[in-house]
Order: C-alpha cells, then structure tokens, then sequence
C-alpha cells in the first residue's frame, strides 16, 4: 500500500487502488476512478479531489444498501 503524504502520492495510490479493484471484481468503479484521474481535465486539484470523493462516497452508499437489502 502506498502511503499518501502529498498530493503527488495521490495518483499513484489511486492506480493501486484501480488495480486493487478490478482484481476484487470491480471493474466499473476502477473505470470510472481511473477516467476521472486521467481523462478528465481538470482545472484545480480541488475539482479533481471533490470528484473523486463524490465517487468513492457514491460507491460506499452503494454497497451499504446491497448489505441492507440481504
């Protein structure tokens, strides 16, 4: 695991955590992770960070209501 100290150690702990995704069978989030980080331009870290949490937090939701739902 890469620790994040910096806001250059960002992408490439992001890129473990697409790898690390999509090897759990979660491929859709990694995509989705992976095209806001690279091909998406941002004009502030800021707005990239935001986007990024909103993601994660969205996923979070997601998977929270398929353990309710069992």
């Amino acid at each position: 695991m890469i620790q994040v100290q910096t806001v250059e150690d960002i992408y490439p702990a992001l890129d473990e955590l697409v790898a690390e995704l999509k090897a759990a069978g979660h491929p859709r989030l990694a995509t989705i992770l992976h095209h806001r980080m690279h091909q998406v331009a941002w004009t502030a870290r800021s707005e990239l960070f935001e986007q990024l949490q909103d993601v994660l937090a969205e996923a979070l939701k997601s998977d929270e209501a398929k353990f309710r739902s069992c």
